[in-house]
């Protein structure tokens, strides 16, 4: 494995160590879901919400589409789909 592959996974694992983004992101893994609702499912405030779906989004791991109103999340990195469907 290239350097550059283990920069790659190392910075999944951290996004992955995070207690709050590891919850956000196993919901996200059954269907795409609005910010609102995020932070219902994970008992947060809106705004910690957010916070945490713009470090996952600045790197590559989830995307969101407008709806009205409304921002929704999805992930896009496959590698992340993977292991969440394990755990």
């Amino acid at each position: 494995m290239a350097k550059d592959e283990y920069k790659e996974q190392a910075r999944l694992f951290k996004i992955l160590a995070n207690p709050v983004r590891l919850e956000i992101l196993k919901a996200l893994s059954k269907k795409k879901i609005c910010v609102n609702s995020l932070s219902e499912l994970v008992s947060r405030r809106q705004a910690n919400i957010s916070q945490h779906l713009s470090i996952m989004r600045n790197l590559g791991v989830i995307d969101s589409q407008r709806s009205g109103k409304r921002r929704c999340y999805y992930i896009t990195n496959r590698e992340v789909k993977k292991i969440l469907e394990k755990i």
